[in-house]
């Protein structure tokens, strides 16, 4: 036989070899595919037939920052129990939620939030074990309570003052104002100097502050994809992709920023007696307390939750309200009441300035999108369906607060199911602790900037348009133009 016959045989054999290998692969595949959708008993649960083999749409939407948008689309189609992945519930229940976002059920978080820092890492965002967060929270606690934050409220004042001093001069150059720019400046300046003792200053243009934006600002996007596809991540890294690369020089130089300012604000305690932040008392508990590292991580993710949370959830409050030139007449009327030099204390009880927030929370609120926790291992049955311990089952405020309609009226007398149904800063036990100090921020930035700028209107420069404001969330809200142009009549 000659070799050229030999060489064609050998050809064919493995052709034939690779496609019968390629061949039974796939029947493996499909076939351990179908036992698994067979026998897995979230399969019966509502939600598309693609869902029941892999999660491959409910990443894209995730990746792209629409997965709350995907997951309310299925809850219209399919009712208030979805399945948007293999292993992955969702549920737009009231019960549900009281259910699995109170401590004593067993419902605790999920592997996803062990991704929200590096490994050894630990802040209340991404502690699992309800002991530690308990203990934790209990510690950390004090200073965010209104009692304490009123010995912090000169710097919201300094910073804000700061901030509507910027707005007036861009208004003046530019004929309107860019409000989601410098309400993040504002968060930003304010949370780094109650956390750090002193503040990044980017409102007086600090360059060093550029980092830190860039950090933030890139963090969502790739967190997003290093938990879908770490992959992507480690080739783009090699690559030196620019996001990618931003985020990758930014992060050490930010972390150097806070190791320095921390280790001078200690220095400096024991030294003087410096104006408190919101972790004075961690210092001065020692032993008691936490040890210096720990508070560095939590002062850090103070900046991750406490900057462009309150900043986008304040710009989407100020877009609505000039849309609705009844309600900002309204609120405009009540505002102009307080007497020049008022405080927290003389806005926090106006009826209609918080109904107005509160509307603005159920309609944009800073974390709209999937909260997942794990099942307990005996399962639990919601709406007739059988979910299996160590499924992940999750609530999103996206589904719970849908009514488009912005009216701020409906809180004037809200319904005990309203009030259930709240969940803005999160649930239960592990709702937002900032959440007093975000109020304060709100009330305070919404009051003064009607104050200055009664008669503010949305802008249509720069092609400004609702496409802009549409939400968009890896973790925290953003609005998708990274621009909210507001003007004046």
């Amino acid at each position: 036989m000659s070799g050229s016959l030999m060489e064609v045989i050998f050809e064919i054999l493995s052709l034939i070899t690779f496609r019968f290998i390629l061949g039974w692969s796939l029947l493996v595949t499909a076939s351990a595919l179908l036992y698994r959708v067979l026998t897995d008993p979230l399969s019966k649960v509502p939600g598309p037939f693609i869902s029941k083999f892999t999660g491959i749409v409910d990443t894209f939407y995730y990746v792209r920052g629409y997965r709350h948008e995907y997951v309310h689309s299925l809850h219209e189609k399919y009712g208030p129990i979805v399945r948007y992945a293999p292993g992955y519930v969702n549920i737009s229940d009231i019960g549900a939620v009281h259910t699995i976002h109170k401590l004593d059920r067993g419902y605790i978080k999920g592997k996803w939030y062990l991704s929200l820092a590096p490994p050894g890492v630990w802040t209340l965002m991404n502690i699992t074990d309800p002991r530690m967060h308990t203990r934790w929270r209990r510690l950390l606690g004090g200073p965010f309570q209104d009692s304490y934050l009123q010995k912090l409220e000169p710097v919201v004042w300094e910073k804000m003052s700061l901030a509507l001093g910027k707005m007036e001069e861009q208004l003046e150059e530019h004929g309107h104002i860019d409000v989601l720019k410098w309400w993040i400046y504002m968060a930003l300046d304010i949370i780094t100097e109650l956390s750090y003792g002193t503040s990044v200053n980017i409102l007086r243009g600090e360059e060093e502050s550029r980092y830190i934006i860039e950090y933030l600002e890139g963090l969502g996007p790739v967190h997003a994809v290093r938990t879908t596809m770490p992959w992507v991540v480690a080739i783009a890294a090699r690559l030196k992709l620019p996001i990618f690369n931003k985020l990758l020089n930014a992060g050490p130089r930010a972390a150097i920023w806070a190791q320095r300012t921390l280790d001078a604000y200690k220095r400096l305690l024991w030294e003087a007696d410096p104006k408190p932040t919101l972790f004075t008392p961690l210092f001065n508990n020692g032993d008691k307390g936490f040890k210096d590292e720990q508070i560095k991580n939590l002062a850090g993710s103070n900046i991750t939750a406490g900057s462009h949370t309150t900043a986008t959830v304040m710009t989407f409050t100020v877009w609505a309200i000039c849309k609705h030139p009844k309600v900002r007449d309204k609120l405009v009327a009540e505002i102009s009441m307080l007497s020049d030099g008022f405080k927290h204390s003389d806005v926090r009880s106006l009826p209609y300035l918080n109904c107005v927030i509160r509307e603005s929370v159920r309609l944009y609120a800073a974390v709209p999108s999937v909260l997942p926790r794990e099942v307990p291992p005996e399962g639990a049955q919601f709406w007739g369906f059988f979910v299996p311990g160590g499924a992940t089952v999750s609530t999103q405020c996206y589904s719970l607060h849908r009514s488009h309609k912005f009216d701020p009226d409906r809180w004037i007398s809200p319904t005990k199911e309203m009030e259930e149904a709240y969940m803005g800063f999160g649930a239960g036990t592990r709702s937002c602790i900032g959440i007093n100090l975000a109020h304060t921020e709100l009330r305070l930035g919404i009051s003064n900037f009607f104050r200055k700028f009664p008669t503010a209107v949305v802008s249509t420069d720069g092609g400004m348009s609702d496409l802009d404001m549409r939400q968009r969330a890896w973790v925290f809200m953003t609005p998708v133009g990274h621009k909210c142009l507001i003007g004046v009549q």
